[in-house]
């Protein structure tokens, strides 16, 4: 049973690996709409219309990529949100 569970666990390894995150990820200006309604501190209808604002308007950028869920143990769809730099 050892050897199913090492090959169980890289499996998993190289999934992870698999991860599409936005360019920069790291540098902590990327967010979620989750995060945004939590820093924004209105509910998700608000955040949407401001998010669709920011994009009409230029203001903010996004990433489609994915990332790994813990939870759900594969990988999910993720958008990411960053307000651009002033011109």
């Amino acid at each position: 049973m050892v050897v199913a569970k090492d090959w169980i666990k890289k499996l998993e390894e190289m999934t992870k690996k698999g991860e599409n995150k936005p360019p920069n990820f790291s540098d902590g200006k990327w967010f979620t709409l989750k995060e945004a309604r939590e820093n924004f501190g209105v509910g998700e209808n608000k955040t949407r219309q401001l998010v669709s604002r920011g994009l009409k308007d230029g203001e903010i950028e996004t990433y489609s990529g994915n990332i790994w869920s813990p939870k759900l143990n594969q990988l999910i769809r993720q958008v990411w949100y960053r307000f651009t730099s002033p011109k």
